[in-house]
C-alpha cells in the first residue's frame, strides 16, 4: 500500500515505482484483451483525420504520411513536435489521439483529458498503461498496454540492463489492447 501511494509523488522515480505497484496487483482479464499493437489501431483509425499523439513512439513517423493532420505533443521535442503547452490548441481538434501513459507518472493526464472530444476516439497505450476497464470510466475509448508472459525471462533480460523493445523482442512480454464495450 505505501508503495503504490508513490504514484502520487512529484519524484518520477518514485511515481513509476508506485504505478509499477498497481500494475503488478490488477488482474487482467485476458479473455477481454486481444494481442494487437497500439501502433496499428492508431494508423488504422488516422488515416486521413486529425489526430494528436502525446508522446513520441516509433510509430509516428508512418503517422505523418497517412493522417490529415498529425500533431505530436512531447515535452521533449523531436523536429516537427509541438510543446506539451500546446495540447489546448491541437486536442480539441482531434478525431483520434494516443496518449503515452507515462502521463500518469508525470501527473499531466488529468489535464489532458478535458480537452479531448467525446466524438473523437483516445487510446492510452504504452508498457506502464493500468490494464483496467477502470480506466474507460475517464473517457478513454482502448487502453494498450504490456504484460510480463515470462518473469524468469523477463529477470534475466531486465539485470542485463535490456530496454522496452529488447524484452519484447526476448517474448518475455506481450502487447496487449483493452477496448471500451
Amino acid at each position: 500500500n505505501d508503495l503504490a501511494q508513490w504514484s502520487f509523488s512529484a519524484d518520477i522515480e518514485k511515481a513509476s515505482l508506485g504505478l509499477a505497484a498497481i500494475n503488478s496487483l490488477i488482474e487482467v482479464d485476458l479473455s477481454r484483451c486481444t494481442e494487437v499493437n497500439a501502433g496499428q489501431v492508431i494508423m488504422e483509425k488516422g488515416k486521413d483525420k486529425n489526430v494528436s499523439v502525446i508522446g513520441h513512439f516509433p510509430f509516428v513517423d508512418d503517422l505523418r504520411c497517412i493522417a490529415k493532420n498529425l500533431w505530436v505533443i512531447e515535452k521533449w521535442q523531436k523536429p516537427g513536435d509541438y510543446p506539451a503547452e500546446d495540447a489546448a490548441l491541437y486536442l480539441p481538434q482531434s478525431d483520434v489521439i494516443a496518449i503515452s501513459s507515462t502521463t500518469l507518472i508525470n501527473h499531466t493526464l488529468e489535464s489532458l483529458l478535458p480537452l479531448c472530444p467525446k466524438t473523437g476516439f483516445t487510446m492510452l497505450l504504452g508498457p506502464t498503461t493500468p490494464m483496467t476497464p477502470v480506466i474507460f470510466e475517464y473517457g478513454i475509448d482502448m487502453i494498450s498496454g504490456s504484460l510480463v508472459t515470462d518473469n524468469q525471462l523477463a529477470l534475466t533480460y531486465i539485470k542485463q540492463g535490456a530496454n522496452f523493445r529488447q524484452l519484447k523482442r526476448s517474448g518475455a512480454i506481450k502487447l496487449f489492447t483493452l477496448q471500451k464495450y
